[in-house]
C-alpha cells in the first residue's frame, strides 16, 4: 500500500470530509478521493458510505485505520529517530487547549518553546475542555491543557498552573451585590455547557448557597472574546479567569472585582494520553510547560479595581 494514499484515507476517516481533508494535505480535494478510490480498488472494499454530505466510515474503513494509523506512527518513529541521531529536537505538535489557557497562556508558552526549538512545527487548536480532552482522547491531539478535571481512566492529569475567577462588569451592576444572593439580581453573560469556566462558576455558586438555575441569565457564549465583549455592550455581568482581564484593568468601564463570599478558585491541567508514544519534541513540551507556566503565574497579580 502507498504512505500517501494511507495518510489521505486517516485524513477523511478523522474529520469525515474529503475537503477538510484535503486542506490540511495541501492538496485537491480530487487528489483526495484519488487516492481513497485507489485503496478501496486494492482492497476490493468500500471504506466510507458516502450519505448525502456525511462521509461514514464502513466496518472495512475502521479496520484499515486502526492498522494504517500504526504504520504511519512507526514510520514518524523511524524518521524522528533517524533525525535524533544528529542530536535534533524535530517534528510536529498539536496542542489543544481550553479557551482561557489556549488564548492567553498557551501562546505565550508556545512561542517561547518554538524560539528553543525552532525545527518543530506546533499547531494549537482551541476548543471548550471537554472536547479537548475527547480529541486527546481519540489521538487527534498530542498535548491538551484545559480548566477542569473530567475523569478518563486512559488520560494523564497534572496540575500545572492555578488561577481564579473574577467578576467582571460595569459598576452599576456589581455594586450591588453586598451579599452571595444579590447575584441573583443582576443580569448575567456565560459560557457554554462544557467550559471549564461555567464549572467553576457553579461550583463556586454551590459553594456559596446559590443554585445556578437562579441567575437571570441573559447570553451564552462560546469563547471569552464574546463574554467580555457582550459585557462591555452593557448586558450584564461576568465571572472568567484572572488572565483574561489582566488586560482589562485601567479600563474606564469594564470594572474587575473579587468578593469575599465567593471562592472561585480552579486549576489548568495538562493531559495526554498514557497510552500513546510521547515523542521528543513532546516530552521536552511538557518539562517547558511546567516551567514557565509557574513564571506566567508569578508575574500575575490583579488588585481589585472598583469604581462608585
Amino acid at each position: 500500500m502507498d504512505i500517501v494514499k494511507l495518510k489521505s484515507f486517516c485524513k477523511v476517516f478523522e474529520l469525515r470530509s474529503f475537503s477538510k481533508a484535503a486542506k490540511e494535505l495541501f492538496v485537491s480535494q480530487p487528489t483526495i478521493s484519488s487516492h481513497v478510490s485507489s485503496l478501496e480498488e486494492e482492497l476490493d472494499q468500500k471504506l466510507f458510505d458516502r450519505i448525502g454530505k456525511n462521509i461514514i466510515p464502513t466496518f472495512a474503513g475502521h479496520t484499515i485505520y486502526k492498522y494504517a494509523k500504526e504504520i504511519l506512527e512507526l514510520l514518524y518513529k523511524a524518521e524522528l529517530e533517524a533525525k535524533l541521531m544528529k542530536n535534533q529536537v524535530v517534528g510536529h505538535l498539536k496542542i489543544g487547549g481550553s479557551t482561557i489557557p489556549g488564548c492567553y497562556i498557551l501562546p505565550k508558552i508556545i512561542s517561547t518553546y518554538c524560539s528553543c526549538y525552532p525545527k518543530v512545527e506546533v499547531q494549537l487548536e482551541i476548543y471548550d475542555t471537554e472536547e479537548v480532552v475527547h480529541k486527546v482522547l481519540e489521538g487527534l491531539l498530542d498535548i491538551g491543557v484545559v480548566g477542569a478535571l473530567p475523569y478518563r481512566e486512559e488520560l494523564f492529569f497534572q496540575k500545572i498552573i492555578d488561577d481564579r475567577l473574577v467578576f467582571v462588569g460595569n459598576s452599576k451592576y456589581l455594586r450591588k451585590i453586598n451579599g452571595p444572593r444579590d447575584v441573583i439580581n443582576v443580569p448575567w453573560v456565560i459560557r457554554e455547557k462544557g467550559s471549564g469556566t461555567r464549572r467553576a462558576l457553579e461550583d463556586g455558586l454551590k459553594n456559596a448557597g446559590i443554585d445556578f438555575n437562579e441567575l437571570n441569565i441573559k447570553a451564552v457564549v462560546t469563547n471569552t472574546q464574546g463574554l467580555l465583549g457582550l459585557v462591555a455592550s452593557d448586558m450584564g455581568i461576568t465571572v472568567t479567569s484572572i488572565y483574561a482581564v489582566t488586560p482589562l484593568l485601567g479600563s474606564s468601564f469594564l470594572i474587575v472585582k473579587e468578593y469575599p463570599f465567593f471562592d472561585f478558585k480552579r486549576s489548568f491541567y495538562l493531559v495526554y494520553h498514557k497510552g500513546r508514544t510521547i515523542y521528543p519534541a513532546a516530552k521536552i513540551f511538557i518539562d517547558f510547560i511546567y516551567r514557565v507556566s509557574r513564571e506566567i503565574e508569578q508575574k500575575i497579580d490583579c488588585k481589585e479595581q472598583y469604581k462608585t
